[in-house]
């Protein structure tokens, strides 16, 4: 019995996919693929990742090996306790340089210690929101003379809270930030604070910074 043309092209047809589909799953099966952190969300600024939210922020996927770029996490455990430190976009690989670690930024310090701020109006708090892992400038308006002095410059946050003290990860203008300061610059930070009004500048910086 004679297979008509029409079937046969069918035939050759299916024949050829196969084939194709074959190679594919061999390719992909060859293919050196790497897991790295992705997020699943979108990230602010400042949200503290922990082991009660990572699982809502980040997804682990396999990637190939080529894509995975310089210092890129793929671990999740990695990212418990740390700070993001820029606004990150959904579907996005996260590096070390997004995320704040405050290990890093003792190291140089010899004597850290965590020191309060407060203001009294949002307007002292100028340059953006601020969150943990911002650094910042700190200079006090004299009550009795008016004359602004800086006081430290380059300061890292290590929280911010709201007027009440509740941490803030999203939304909300914090009241009250705690900075990571040298032990022997903590009197003269709490003298200069009762001087007069505090100012406090958001210093911008890049991931990579």
């Amino acid at each position: 019995m004679k297979i008509k043309k029409s079937a046969l092209k069918y035939i050759i047809a299916i024949l050829v996919i196969a084939v194709l589909l074959i190679i594919i799953v061999c390719m992909k099966k060859d293919k050196n693929t790497v897991p790295v952190i992705m997020t699943s969300v979108s990230i602010s600024k400042g949200t503290i990742i922990t082991e009660e939210n990572v699982d809502s922020l980040i997804t682990v996927e396999n990637i190939d090996a080529d894509m995975k770029t310089e210092n890129a996490i793929s671990d999740k455990y990695q990212l418990i306790g740390k700070t993001v430190s820029c606004d990150v976009a959904a579907g996005i690989m996260i590096s070390q340089e997004v995320i704040g670690d405050e290990a890093n930024i003792t190291a140089g310090m010899e004597n850290p210690v965590v020191a309060g701020i407060r203001a009294l109006d949002i307007s002292q708090f100028s340059g953006g929101i601020i969150r943990a892992g911002d650094y910042i400038d700190i200079s006090v308006v004299d009550s009795n003379t008016g004359k602004c002095s800086n006081v430290i410059s380059n300061v890292y946050v290590i929280g911010a809270f709201n007027s009440d003290g509740t941490a803030i990860e999203d939304e909300g203008c914090a009241m009250i930030l705690n900075v990571l300061i040298e032990k022997e610059r903590e009197q003269c930070l709490n003298e200069m604070l009762a001087m007069g009004t505090v100012r406090v500048c958001r210093l911008e910086r890049s991931a990579n910074e």
